[in-house]
């Protein structure tokens, strides 16, 4: 299944007091305030590569360093009105925008930042499922058994799968955003970090199995490969320009590196992209080199041939050769180096 993954990072200009649009922002990952821009990213992912498509440097309400003037009639001007939006809106928009360039995808997948029943509800009529992680928030609620619970609630009402399923618990409530609602299925797993502990994933596409939307949501961790990537390898927040434009334009070059890596890993080393051959023959094949294979059919030439009468050993050595020729000149190329 194609899939639309969303999620945002920080991006970090801690020294400097006079870049455009920059904002003091909450890093969740530090657990401290720092100036800079949430990097809100939008990608495309089939469960093997990871593609970037469009993305947002937002700004936030303190700001560090407010622009003088912005043209709402420029791709500029529109870009720094996109900034300062809320992020949810801007994730909608990203969305929009993919879809009209012709990118497909069946499901966004999303954390608990950016999950809420309004989302649902947002991406149903962009004719899209969610799959995302839920908070355990008391302020948020689902319609369940005629009444509106929050989902720690339902968890403490409902009896919990023993042994050592992959999840605790299943239902289905109503995602209730005004007088409209949304069916959802509520999927509760279990934390590998903390044995006590549980964790909340829903799906506005009920037809799908606890074991497929567990699934579907673990190709979201590849957006987070992607943001390692970056900041790490291709310099992302190395560039020091003032200007959010400037910015805006290194960001997107970064994506575009990033595409043409993750293009030419999928074409030259990812063999999952030979399909069904890759799973019918690449586990039989990882236990011997090809050279050792080669050096095996010969013996089986020797051993079935080795009657003097049959066949002499010139003969033999005649079909070898034949037989050598015709193998690609790579792996004649091999061979001999391994001779």
């Amino acid at each position: 299944r194609n899939v639309f993954i969303v999620d945002d990072s920080m991006y970090e200009r801690a020294s400097a007091k006079h870049v455009e649009l920059a904002a003091f922002q909450f890093d969740h990952a530090k657990h401290k305030h720092t100036r800079g821009f949430r990097f809100l990213q939008l990608g495309w992912s089939d469960g093997n590569t990871f593609l970037p498509v469009n993305f947002s440097l937002l700004s936030g309400k303190n700001q560090v360093c407010s622009p003088k003037s912005i043209d709402g009639r420029t791709l500029s001007g529109k870009r720094k009105i996109q900034a300062q939006r809320k992020a949810t809106n801007v994730v909608l928009e990203l969305l929009s925008s993919a879809l009209s360039q012709g990118v497909n995808a069946s499901y966004v997948l999303f954390d608990s930042w950016f999950s809420s029943p309004k989302m649902f509800h947002q991406l149903r009529e962009m004719g899209l499922h969610g799959v995302a992680m839920v908070k355990r928030s008391k302020k948020v609620y689902y319609q369940f058994n005629g009444g509106l619970m929050d989902v720690k609630t339902i968890f403490n009402t409902q009896k919990k799968r023993r042994g050592r399923s992959r999840y605790l618990l299943s239902v289905l409530v109503e995602a209730v955003d005004g007088e409209t609602s949304v069916p959802v299925k509520l999927v509760y797993i279990r934390n590998r970090n903390k044995r006590n502990d549980y964790l909340v994933l829903a799906t506005t596409d009920t037809r799908l199995s606890e074991d497929e939307v567990i699934q579907l949501y673990g190709k979201r961790w590849s957006i987070e490969v992607y943001f390692k990537m970056c900041k790490q390898y291709l310099r992302l927040a190395k560039y020091q320009g003032l200007s959010y434009d400037g910015i805006f334009a290194h960001t997107a070059l970064v994506a575009i590196g990033y595409s043409i890596l993750a293009v030419q890993h999928r074409e030259q080393v990812d063999d999952r992209t030979l399909g069904e051959l890759f799973y019918l023959m690449v586990d039989e094949l990882t236990d011997i080199t090809f050279a050792e294979a080669i050096q095996q059919l010969i013996d089986l030439f020797k051993e079935a041939f080795k009657d003097e009468y049959i066949l002499c050993e010139e003969v033999l050595n005649t079909i070898i050769e034949q037989f050598l020729k015709k193998l690609p000149v790579s792996y004649q190329k091999h061979l001999i180096k391994a001779a």
